[in-house]
């Protein structure tokens, strides 16, 4: 069911931020007015106690929902607000949520207690923050597989009638570009739930547009109906979330989701590492005799890639780890005379352990530099 029209906006909070800010330098929220009041109207409504808010920034909108929670006298309310990055994008010399701690003792003074949580995804600390979330934020990447996966982390924690609002819902349709960023509308189509959206009025010839901000109320069926954000996750993503994260991920998913959704999810990241981690064979001569070492992400997209060229000859795939491993296809690296190889490909996703391992073989194995393969690959400690 959508509910249209049916939130009643609140603006005062936003105002009386923008007040007892204007004696320091500060960035304003990313959101719009008429989008901060959407939010503002839905806690008034709600009357949360617990707050997730994923995707932080300065913490403009973190000092609004604080500020909002102070004026309808909802003391002892948590805010718990998460961000992959410790420092501002834009500054470095500024910390995720500046702009809240310029205002922090004012709000505690409120009652309002509010946490940040930096330096990684949600799933990472979802057990700190605890169940019985009623109210979360989603505005992080906007790309997929971005606020599909941060909604699938946090949906075991939420309340049954907890409310989650998602920023940036067409985004990709009114910002020339942003045209990829499709990640919360991608989530707001696919998730079963009661949705609520505001129609957005504006100046031109049509009386309404679509708003940029919606959200959802969890029920029963959201957790029934799953099935179809993991399915969403198998479209074409734009922005390639590291080894690690995926593995944060997927774990926190094993522990509240059934084999057949992680099956979902593990061809989800299959599909989009043989599509989008760059792995080019272009280089490799035919008839080449290939070493796989690694059984990580890129070790088993090298192997898939290898298997449907049909161009070169795998002697092996090795991993230290094969026995913990399970697959009959990994080896004992020691096992192995990796010098018989013609290309070497170490398929690991971090360029730091790359070149530990390439150092590694080349000294103890004596294996010429020549012969590892380089991707054009986006290692994710660069």
């Amino acid at each position: 069911m959508i509910h249209l029209n049916a939130v009643e906006a609140f603006y005062e909070p936003r105002k009386e931020v923008y007040e007892r800010l204007n004696t320091i330098e500060w960035e304003e929220p990313l959101m719009r007015e008429d989008e901060s009041a959407f939010i503002c109207g839905l806690l008034r409504a709600e009357r949360p106690r617990r707050i997730l808010e994923v995707g932080v920034y300065c913490g403009a909108t973190t000092s609004i929902i604080a500020q909002c929670m102070a004026d309808i006298g909802t003391e002892g309310c948590e805010i718990h607000s998460i961000d992959v990055l410790t420092e501002c994008d834009t500054d470095a010399d500024k910390k995720i949520g500046y702009v809240y701690e310029n205002t922090r003792e004012y709000f505690e003074k409120a009652h309002i207690r509010q946490t940040f949580h930096t330096g990684n995804i949600a799933p990472a600390f979802m057990d700190e923050i605890g169940d019985g979330i009623d109210f979360a934020v989603l505005d992080t990447v906007h790309f997929l597989p971005g606020e599909l996966l941060d909604f699938l982390s946090i949906l075991p924690y939420l309340k049954k009638g907890a409310v989650v609002c998602l920023h940036d819902i067409s985004q990709h349709h009114t910002h020339p570009l942003r045209g990829d960023e499709f990640a919360c509308g991608t989530l707001f189509s696919a998730v079963t739930a009661e949705k609520y959206l505001n129609a957005r009025v504006t100046d031109s010839r049509y009386d309404t547009k679509m708003p940029n901000i919606g959200a959802f109320r969890v029920t029963e069926q959201t957790m029934e109906h799953i099935e179809n954000v993991f399915l969403a996750i198998c479209l074409k993503w734009h922005r390639f979330p590291s080894a690690k994260q995926l593995l944060t991920f997927r774990e926190s998913f094993c522990r509240h989701y059934s084999e057949e959704l992680i099956r979902i999810f593990d061809n989800a990241v299959d599909m989009n590492c043989d599509s989008t981690v760059i792995v080019r064979l272009d280089d490799i001569p035919d008839g080449s005799r290939v070493i796989i070492y690694g059984y990580g992400l890129m070790g088993r997209t090298c192997y898939r890639r290898l298997k449907r060229a049909g161009r070169c000859e795998i002697l092996a795939w090795v991993d230290p780890d094969f026995e913990k491993i399970g697959d009959s296809r990994v080896t004992d690296p020691d096992a192995v005379d990796i010098s018989t190889a013609d290309v070497v490909m170490i398929g690991v996703s971090n360029y730091s352990e790359f070149k530990s391992i390439r150092e590694k073989l080349a000294h103890d194995k004596g294996i010429d530099e020549k012969k590892f393969f380089i991707f054009d690959a986006p290692y994710e400690d660069l």
